[in-house]
């Protein structure tokens, strides 16, 4: 009896340290000098010394090409700013955390590619099924084209993987952001409008200031030109042909205005989705979801 109960607390200890124990860094069979340069380069890397951290990584993949270890390298890149397509081979596709990375260095690049998502997956790598919620967001968000195109609905239909704080904090961004749009936007009608009234105004209501007084000036010098040759040889080839030039460049200027208009209303959006990006998929969540899960 006493045997049997010996021989049971021997198993259970067993296997309750290969379950406190492990990680994925078992799977990697790393030496004590490679466990060495593992540790300088966490320590560079919680350090903010991301190349340091890059070159420790290297030097065990040049022997050892294990996944966590690779996947601790792409980080590395990445906080770099560098692309990290290099880094990746076919079989990558398979492994979620791959697919993330190299779809998330296509969004802060403004990419519009993303890994494909094979059919055959159709678990979860994690019981809560964060990464596979982070993946389908990123993909959705590197397909936006225009902020048309973006509705708040569409994230949360993924409350499932958002908890209900993030979830109050995506709908308190998304009214402060459409608040602001609609401060910062513009009247294209009205920018054209005012480059009828006043060659230039416009754009400077569109908050292109230069192009505006480049406008009037041009137009002024324009219409001064045909009134000169108005007063002195209103018959004459030459004032028919300058007021074809006025008469074309007074209605670039109106559609001017109106341009300048659109393009100040499409730049406070794309900030708007872009701040969108790094405020809800941002490289510290991916580092939380997977780096910090790996070391």
């Amino acid at each position: 009896m006493r045997r049997t109960l010996s021989i049971s607390i021997f198993v259970f200890v067993q296997l309750w340290s290969v379950k406190v124990f492990s990680s994925p860094l078992d799977a990697c069979n790393l030496n004590s000098s490679q466990l060495d340069s593992l540790r300088n380069a966490s320590f560079y890397y919680k350090s903010e010394r991301y190349l340091e951290a890059e070159i420790e990584l290297n030097r065990i993949l040049q022997v050892k090409k294990c996944d966590s270890i690779r996947i601790f390298h792409a980080f590395t890149y990445l906080r770099q700013s560098k692309n990290i397509d290099i880094l990746l081979i076919e079989s990558d596709w398979k492994d979620i955390r791959f697919r993330i990375l190299y779809d998330f260095s296509n969004l802060a690049r403004s990419g519009r590619d993303f890994a494909e998502v094979p059919k055959e997956n159709t678990y979860c790598l994690y019981p809560d099924c964060r990464l596979e919620g982070l993946e389908s967001i990123l993909v959705y968000l590197i397909q936006i084209k225009d902020w048309e195109n973006l509705d708040s609905s569409s994230f949360e239909n993924t409350s499932h993987i958002h908890s209900e704080e993030e979830l109050k904090r995506f709908r308190e961004y998304w009214t402060s952001e459409q608040k602001k749009i609609q401060e910062k936007s513009k009247s294209p009608y009205l920018a054209g409008g005012f480059s009828a009234a006043i060659p230039g105004t416009g754009q400077i209501y569109a908050d292109q200031f230069a192009e505006g007084v480049t406008s009037f000036f041009v137009n002024l010098v324009v219409l001064s030109a045909t009134y000169a040759l108005y007063v002195a040889e209103p018959t004459s080839v030459l004032f028919y042909l300058v007021s074809g030039v006025s008469l074309v460049t007074y209605t670039t200027n109106i559609i001017g205005g109106f341009s300048a208009a659109n393009r100040n209303n499409n730049y406070w959006k794309y900030e708007t989705l872009e701040g969108l990006k790094k405020e809800f998929i941002s490289l510290p969540i991916l580092e939380k979801e997977i780096l910090f899960k790996l070391f």
